[in-house]
């Protein structure tokens, strides 16, 4: 089944919150 524009949105969003909280870990080991 295709994906719909919301499905694709909200996967889109989930990736970006990962990847900035990805990057907040990786800062904090810097510490």
């Amino acid at each position: 089944m295709p994906k719909s524009k919301e499905e694709r949105l909200l996967e889109k969003a989930a990736d970006s919150i990962m990847r900035s909280e990805m990057k907040e870990k990786v800062e904090k080991r810097k510490d």
